[in-house]
């Protein structure tokens, strides 16, 4: 393919629009703004598109995305005029290191040409009590919705208590559970963490993970008596890579038995996780991961490694580290086990979704956990408990019940003949209709 040479090269638009385009671009690659400082990417321009100005960072930090939100917030508040319901999606955590509490809001809508769209509205730290959730909601909602009383308000959030009575205060007509957070808690508070083995070796990756991460000189030294430099590169990335997400993991996500999941703490903090800026701040040796997907890449990792790993832990002394024949065959059970739950989070969070799915994710995760005679005892104990635990989790209410039946795409999953799917569909569309109050969920 030809490219246009340097010299007939003109900017189809103003400056102002190109520095919004490079706002953009940096935004939708999660790149920083002092990327455009990088003298690679000026060396490219400067030489291809020399016409072209490339802003600086300052420009960009200081004018233009003050220009493009306020761009992108007036077409959202024109959206969301037009709109009759509304799902407010809001989600709280603390940074135990900092002390603080963070809600993040997003809302779902339909808009008149039948395109579903999720909108973050804002990320913003707020007061760890219900009260205090639902005035900075309202008042979030109001910047974006002036006239959002007229409106009818829905909720999806992680369930704990404290979310709860915060959806009762901002008088939401209806509540459903966070559905990729309700297969975490499959995942993790029913099933791996009641597993005293598999807890066992997950604490063993970690201090692995630790224990490497700060012995690069040594495992560089293991991989140049193989000469296998890609291989030397490629395990020093993904220990790098994971200490990182173990420490973000750890750095501000809530504790599974101080939130929604305590059964000894029935007050609003403690049931929510908003009173672990009480304790005493965790450490990343101290605690394995608490999200069952960081466990997954950890695994992942380890066993791609698997040779070099024992031989560098052998190298330093580290042989109480090693990992024995029937961790490593744990191991690989539970990497080829989650990574069907991979999928199926991936599903529910696109950037539009529907309670229809629910029947369909029941399906899976009932698919997933058939035991075989391959199965050893553990990972037949946490198939168990999460089929145990489904119907808690992922719940079959009116709400789903009519999501499906009114979606062609999912309605043969009820697998009912028409007259009972009518029937069960004006049942579910009148308790719908008549439902005065938020639904009593048992979130623990």
């Amino acid at each position: 393919m030809k490219c246009s040479s340097s010299s007939s090269f003109t900017p189809a638009t103003n400056q102002e629009e190109l520095n919004k385009d490079f706002a953009v671009w940096l935004a939708l690659d999660l790149e920083p703004f002092s990327m455009v400082n990088n003298q690679g990417l000026r060396y490219f321009f400067e030489k291809n598109f020399p016409n072209l100005h490339v802003p600086d960072e300052s420009t960009l930090r200081k004018k233009t995305v003050h220009e493009l939100y306020n761009e992108v917030s007036e077409q959202v508040k024109r959206d969301l005029a037009g709109v009759n319901t509304l799902n407010l999606m809001f989600d709280g955590w603390t940074d135990k290191h900092r002390g603080m509490h963070y809600i993040g809001l997003r809302v779902q809508f339909i808009r008149h040409d039948w395109t579903g769209h999720v909108v973050t509205l804002s990320v913003k730290p707020c007061g760890g009590d219900s009260d205090s959730i639902s005035e900075h909601v309202m008042n979030e909602i109001k910047n974006f919705v002036p006239d959002y009383a007229d409106k009818q308000l829905y909720s999806t959030h992680d369930g704990a208590s404290v979310m709860i009575k915060t959806s009762r205060l901002l008088k939401v007509r209806n509540w459903n559970h966070c559905v990729a957070h309700a297969l975490h808690l499959l995942l993790t508070t029913d099933s791996l963490q009641k597993v005293p083995s598999v807890m066992a070796v997950l604490n063993k990756c970690k201090n692995i993970v630790n224990t490497l991460h700060f012995k690069g000189d040594v495992l560089e030294r293991e991989v140049r008596n193989t000469n296998d430099q890609a291989a030397f590169s490629d395990l020093m990335d993904k220990v790098s890579n994971l200490s990182t997400l173990l420490n973000a993991d750890n750095l501000y996500s809530l504790d599974e038995e101080s939130s929604s999941e305590s059964e000894n703490d029935d007050t609003e903090a403690g049931r929510s996780g908003l009173g672990c800026t009480q304790k005493k701040a965790h450490r990343l040796q101290n605690e394995v991961c608490t999200r069952w997907n960081s466990s997954l890449e950890m695994i992942e990792s380890v066993l791609h490694m698997r040779a070099e790993i024992t031989s560098a832990l052998k190298s330093i002394g580290k042989y109480d580290q090693c990992l024995r024949v029937q961790d490593w065959a744990l191991l690989e059970e539970l990497a080829a086990f989650l990574k069907t739950f991979r999928g199926l989070t991936e599903l529910v969070s696109t950037k539009t979704t529907s309670l229809s799915l629910i029947p369909l994710l029941r399906a899976e995760v009932m698919d997933a956990c058939s035991t075989n005679s391959t199965d050893d005892d553990d990972l037949k104990a946490i198939k168990s408990m999460i089929n145990r635990n489904l119907d808690k989790r992922l719940p079959l209410t009116h709400s789903v019940k009519m999501a499906t039946l009114l979606d062609p795409s999912t309605r043969a999953l009820l697998q009912l003949s028409d007259d009972v799917m009518e029937d069960l569909l004006y049942a579910a569309a009148t308790a719908a209709s008549t439902t005065s109050q938020l639904p009593v969920v048992d979130s623990s």
